[in-house]
């Protein structure tokens, strides 16, 4: 969509609820209880549908806001450093990556950037923080979590989109 009204804002709205209600829910959610930050992305799904369906500035907000929302209500401030950094890593690269590669890489292909960012993006800040660049080592596990999440993710969203093209005609 080109303009953006007050329809596409309350949309969205909602949407970003949804976004906040599944990062709280996806934290109970153990991936693989050895390496801890590995998660499903399931709050990520949304963004990435927004991103499709809405625009590139209502997917950034909406992923910046859910990182802060969710963190204030589940986290702390470390939390938060992390989530957004996360956040900030994943949205825009999926912004760029659609942008410049949409005609070599699906929403699949999008979801395993947007996913390997986000994971990227919080072990940058831990090596800044910890002041350790060992940590980088472990940014290879979350990248095969990442490919794996990602794909899911991608897969749901296309289907997603899929019935929301073909039922709202868009």
């Amino acid at each position: 969509m080109k303009y953006y009204s007050t329809k596409n804002f309350i949309e969205c709205s909602c949407l970003c609820a949804l976004a906040i209600v599944l990062q709280i829910f996806e934290n109970y959610i153990p991936v693989i209880p050895s390496i801890p930050g590995g998660k499903l992305g399931i709050a990520n799904a949304v963004v990435l549908f927004v991103l499709y369906a809405y625009s590139t500035k209502y997917a950034f907000v909406l992923s910046i806001f859910k990182a802060v929302a969710s963190t204030l209500l589940y986290g702390g401030i470390n939390a938060m450093i992390y989530s957004l950094s996360g956040a900030f890593f994943s949205v825009i690269a999926m912004i760029l990556f659609k942008k410049f590669f949409s005609k070599y890489l699906s929403v699949i292909g999008i979801s395993i950037i947007g996913a390997a960012f986000h994971n990227f993006g919080q072990v940058l800040i831990s090596v800044l923080i910890l002041n350790n660049l060992k940590i980088f080592s472990y940014l290879s596990a979350l990248l095969i979590i990442s490919v794996v999440t990602g794909t899911l993710t991608g897969i749901c969203v296309n289907y997603t989109l899929e019935k929301f093209i073909k039922d709202f005609k868009i």
